[in-house]
């Protein structure tokens, strides 16, 4: 059965993870909450327990339609995509350091993005498209306009900016302006605070919200030798029930209609597990997991039950 967001009065509550393929090194999903099985199709099995997922892999390049149309026929009806924006908008040094080139991005490259956007939007698989600036992208005036910019370019569809640097919550309230202006919502981060770390109320904007769980791993946030270190980090179920009470409390109020929120503390599936665990949280009733999942977080059996209906490791 295809999994269904959490509903809490009017609000629809999608829960998901930041990626679905990690399939090798010490951080791998495999035999974990994928089965070891050769054949198996990632994205179908992840979509049998989770609504959505945020796709991580349209940052370092954009996706083509034939691919996402792909994606869509994996995945049930119901289930859809939130994209993470090309790094060529968002994150220009990086891309140059890629081999890029240093030109700003133009009009064309923007509709070369909109091709997949719009094949996923036709299919009704289209969730939000997340606009995620580095922490080194401060309020200035021409990183204002870059925004102005890049959110009437994405004007079409449901967009949402995640803001790192102090500043731009030091002048919070001309800052929810702008996004409200453009259309945006403004994503809620959990990650390591540092003195210049985005300061954010929990708030809905226009009844949507964003919420990005990103890890507390402090000692690895800045001094890693891979990537993926700096997310390793499983959060205890307290570090959720406070998000999880201020969404519910929120839900119930009408103050939000839509949110998404997405585990991007990937690591051996770490995000996974507090995904379920923060799923229990908004319900409330027990929750059903792929049973592999289980065997590596054994305080999920106090939130649920492994699903062995689809016998070892969820098959």
């Amino acid at each position: 059965m295809p999994a269904e967001p959490c509903r809490i009065g009017a609000a629809e509550i999608r829960i998901g993870a930041s990626g679905w393929s990690y399939p090798s090194g010490p951080a791998s999903w495999r035999g974990i909450f994928y089965p070891r099985a050769r054949h198996l199709d990632e994205l179908s099995f992840y979509s049998q327990y989770f609504p959505t997922v945020e796709v991580n892999s349209t940052f370092y390049r954009p996706a083509d339609p034939v691919t996402v149309a792909r994606w869509a026929q994996k995945t049930p009806e119901g289930f859809d995509f939130c994209i993470k924006l090309w790094q060529r908008f968002t994150h220009p040094r990086m891309f140059q350091q890629a081999g890029g080139p240093p030109e700003p991005p133009t009009q064309a490259e923007a509709e070369q993005v909109r091709r997949a956007l719009d094949t996923l939007a036709a299919r009704g698989r289209l969730g939000m498209l997340l606009l995620q600036f580095p922490p080194s992208f401060g309020r200035q005036p021409e990183n204002e306009e870059t925004l102005r910019r890049l959110l009437a370019w994405f004007q079409a569809y449901p967009r949402a900016v995640e803001l790192r640097h102090r500043s731009w919550s030091d002048a919070g309230a001309e800052t929810r302006h702008l996004l409200e202006e453009g259309g945006a919502s403004w994503v809620l981060i959990d990650e390591p605070t540092f003195a210049l770390s985005v300061q954010q109320p929990f708030a809905a904007t226009d009844g949507r919200l964003y919420l990005r769980f990103h890890g507390r791993n402090r000692e690895k946030w800045w001094a890693h030798g891979e990537t993926w270190e700096r997310y390793d980090y499983l959060y205890r179920e307290a570090e959720l029930q406070p998000y999880a009470r201020e969404l519910r409390a929120a839900a119930t109020a009408g103050e939000v209609r839509n949110a998404y929120v997405f585990f991007n503390n990937h690591p051996r599936a770490k995000g996974l597990a507090n995904a379920f665990q923060f799923m229990a949280q908004l319900s409330g009733e027990p929750i059903t997991f792929p049973e592999g999942l289980a065997t590596h977080y054994p305080q999920l059996t106090a939130i649920g039950k492994p699903d062995r209906a689809r016998g070892p490791l969820g098959l």
